[in-house]
Formats: C-alpha cells, structure tokens, sequence
C-alpha cells in the first residue's frame, strides 16, 4: 500500500483494525445488520483457524447466481480449490468460473 502522508496511513489502520473487532465480536452472527444476506468472512494470511479458504470460495463460486467479482493482483488460473485434486478433477479455478459463466452468472475482475 502507498499512502500520501501520515494521517492516510493511521486512518487506514485504525479503519482495518475497526473491521477486525467487529468480525470477532460478531464472529458466531452470521450476517452483519447492514448488508443483509451477506455472508462476510475475514481470511487472515492462511490461519489455521480459517483454513478452508479455497474450499469456501469453490463452493460460494458454485452457488453463485448473478455476479462474482474477482479483486486479485495475481491470480492463477490453475489454482485447485478443492483437495486432494483427483478426488475433486473439476475443482480448478479456471473450470469453476467457466461453470458459472454458463450457468448466466456475470463474473468481473
């Protein structure tokens, strides 16, 4: 992240740390009053208490209905998203979100 001076970068980290407190006290509550019908996980760098990240987003990709938005800087599309991967052969990234643009659902990046 870039910020331009002091006061963008306290208030950046005093807003993800606000998220963070509200995600744990709320943790057991599955959708947040203001954004009813969404369900909103944090998925902090692989920890091991969250460690079905990829199988989370296999499965909120296969019930998707209308749109899927994709905000990455890199990302692969070879990824498998399920494991152990000869149990799951169609569970790549690639062929998940191809099963979703047929089924009519709009993905963006």
């Amino acid at each position: 992240m870039k910020f331009n001076d002091d006061f963008h970068f306290l208030d950046t980290i005093y807003s993800i740390l606000r998220a963070y407190k509200v995600f744990f006290e709320r943790k057991n509550y599955q959708f947040n009053r203001s954004l009813p019908n969404n369900d909103i996980r944090f998925y902090l760098n692989g920890e091991v208490d969250q460690p079905n990240y990829f199988s989370d987003l296999y499965d909120a990709i296969e019930g998707a209905e209308y749109e899927i938005y994709i905000t990455d800087w890199f990302l692969a599309p070879h990824i498998w998203l399920k494991r152990p991967m000869e149990d799951y052969p169609e569970a790549r990234l690639d062929k998940s979100l191809l099963r979703a643009c047929e089924r009519g659902v709009q993905v963006n990046s």
